[in-house]
């Protein structure tokens, strides 16, 4: 996962360009939207961790 994550939006870029996908900035879009989920994902995580006994 760590060498694919800085491919992919080095794909995207080019790819929005080409086909012009809002003006070329939609990787941009991907980008943020990836981040407000794994925020979201973090935010709802317990604040403590309970003991499995």
């Amino acid at each position: 996962m760590r060498s694919l994550a800085p491919s992919i939006p080095s794909s995207l870029f080019p790819l929005s360009v080409e086909h012009n996908l809002l003006g070329g900035y939609m990787v941009y879009l991907i980008i943020v939207l990836t981040i407000m989920v794994g925020l979201y994902a973090a935010s709802s995580l317990p604040d403590t961790i309970e003991d499995g006994q």
